[in-house]
């Protein structure tokens, strides 16, 4: 009943997972998020003209990329009324913010992928900003002659993003360290993963690795 209202004629193609926000992306480039009303939840189609082409939430809201590469952050409404989608208009430079690939929700923070180059905002995970939130997005510098396909950001008793660059190999953003590390694996890499809030997944043609936190997750 919670997705009642959905075409029958769209599909859902993503779903964006948050710790209190879930939000639907369909095959019509529609987003739906639920909306608390008294002590149950309804689906709501975002009021939005644009066309979305990818969707994940934060911990409280979400962030998409319509089909033309800009970035809007989603903002939870109370009652079916109060949806919004914001542009982010600049970088932490002033220059347009427009080519985005690929967006992904982590804590009270947003990052994005823009020709290969990551961005962080808001929220100040990484402790780049001595704490204080980001105003806009801020590159993350890449290892030279890479660039970035896919983020997978963790939690645990310190901040990180594992990182897959085009050619297969693997880094490791953290906290207090701008640059990213080079994860030492055998091969290359086909896909990166994480499980629960600390344990770090690589897949290679061959092997499944798999280090961190040991406990109920591995």
């Amino acid at each position: 009943s919670m997705l009642a209202g959905f075409s029958q004629a769209q599909q859902i193609t993503k779903v964006g997972t948050g710790e209190y926000y879930t939000a639907y992306l369909t095959d019509s480039g529609f987003i739906y998020v639920p909306i608390p009303i008294g002590n149950r939840y309804f689906t709501k189609k975002l009021n939005s003209q644009r066309i979305f082409r990818d969707i994940d939430c934060t911990q409280a809201g979400a962030i998409a990329i319509d089909d033309s590469g800009s970035v809007y952050t989603i903002g939870p409404g109370k009652s079916g009324a109060g949806l919004f989608a914001t542009l982010v208009p600049n970088d932490i430079s002033g220059k347009k913010f427009t080519g985005v690939e690929k967006v992904y929700g982590w804590g009270s923070s947003y990052l994005a992928l823009k020709n290969g180059i990551p961005y962080l905002w808001a929220q100040d995970l990484l402790n780049l900003n001595g704490g204080r939130n980001i105003a806009a997005p801020f590159v993350l510098p890449v290892p030279p002659g890479k660039r970035i396909k896919k983020l997978v950001p963790v939690s645990f008793d310190n901040n990180a993003i594992l990182a897959l660059a085009t050619d297969g190999t693997v880094w490791r953003y953290s906290r207090n360290a701008i640059k990213p590390q080079r994860v030492a694996i055998a091969g290359t890499a086909r896909d990166i993963a994480a499980i629960g809030s600390g344990v770090y997944v690589v897949e290679t043609a061959t092997d499944l690795l798999a280090w961190g936190f040991l406990g109920s997750y591995l």
